[in-house]
């Protein structure tokens, strides 16, 4: 009855991705805030850098870290044929599942995922998956919704009525993080948050340059400004949408 569910959620998380990357043509937007972490953690030198992307979507991280230098692999299950036809030879795209990689252990540099780890109920051979892969001294990093934020709110209800898309998902705190590293043998070497929800001063931007002058111009920087002081502390980690945490396989 339990491989049951989790084929059935399998399958759901399959068909939710390949619809929404079908009738939006969407060739999705990179995660700034992850790629700075990854840039930061090799003084911004990425070059012959091999870094795996699991659960890459539309594969635009893997793209921006390709054109920085790297060896950029991209695995999903639902979506790598979309990955190949919007960036082509760009990027190394397997379609295989996150919880048994296609390739040997210690291999590459760095392994990351964003927006995957919640869909488990089981994340055990995911995050196993992304540690075996990597070499010593490299580092995996995990990305997921947090744990104390309004938009955890607002799924865990749709999620309790059974109305979110996804079928099932559930969120993360610093606190799990710090089990994870302690679970696999890894160092936890910082954790940030980025995002908020329902807006931000991102999404604002976005309205304005659209023809939605919602703050005047000034108001707008400030806020911007903030935010991205808030991101760059120790707090984010607490109040963001989002929890990014960095490991170092020992």
């Amino acid at each position: 009855m339990r491989l049951r569910q989790v084929e059935d959620d399998r399958r759901r998380l399959r068909d939710y991705w390949n619809f929404l990357f079908t009738i939006s043509r969407w060739s999705g937007r990179p995660h700034l805030h992850i790629l700075t972490q990854i840039a930061e953690l090799f003084n911004y030198n990425l070059k012959g850098l091999r870094i795996l992307e699991v659960g890459a979507g539309s594969g635009a991280d893997s793209a921006v870290l390709s054109k920085l230098g790297a060896h950029a692999f991209a695995v999903d299950y639902a979506t790598a044929h979309m990955i190949v036809k919007r960036w082509g030879t760009r990027l190394h795209v397997h379609q295989a599942d996150g919880e048994n990689l296609p390739f040997k252990s210690g291999v590459f540099d760095l392994s990351f995922s964003q927006g995957l780890v919640e869909h488990y109920r089981n994340p055990d051979h995911i995050i196993r998956e992304q540690v075996r892969v990597v070499r010593k001294g490299g580092f995996i990093i995990i990305d997921a919704p947090q744990r104390y934020s309004l938009y955890h709110l607002y799924k865990s209800f749709l999620v309790a009525i059974k109305c979110w898309p996804m079928g099932w998902e559930r969120s993360y705190s610093v606190f799990d993080m710090r089990m994870i590293a302690k679970h696999y043998g890894l160092k936890l070497v910082k954790t940030t948050g980025w995002g908020s929800w329902p807006i931000s001063a991102g999404r604002i931007r976005e309205l304005k340059c659209r023809g939605w002058p919602l703050l005047p111009e000034g108001l707008l920087k400030v806020a911007e400004e903030n935010w991205r002081k808030i991101e760059g502390s120790k707090v984010s980690s607490y109040i963001g949408m989002n929890i990014t945490a960095v490991f170092m396989k020992n």
